[in-house]
């Protein structure tokens, strides 16, 4: 139960399930999008179809696990700014 005293739309396993399949069917629809128009690409692997998509998770990812491991660095206690 929500802080506002009703359930949000995604406490809904239906809602999230619908998200799900809605984000994959836009992402398909932008993969198909890929094949039908021009590329003009530096190096001939830009061309290869999704390569932008493929390229971009492994950045989403690459910073996601750089940030875990800063994250360890970085951090300071929860007593930092007590006196």
């Amino acid at each position: 139960m929500s802080a506002s005293g009703g359930d949000r739309w995604l406490d809904h396993p239906a809602n999230i399930e619908k998200l799900w399949r809605g984000i994959c069917i836009v992402c398909g629809i932008l993969l198909l999008l890929d094949l039908f128009y021009s590329k003009h690409a530096w190096f001939s692997f830009e061309e290869i179809i999704g390569f932008y998509a493929f390229f971009g998770f492994v950045a989403f990812c690459f910073v996601v696990l750089a940030g875990k491991r800063l994250r360890s660095v970085l951090m300071r206690g929860e007593d930092y700014y007590d006196e």
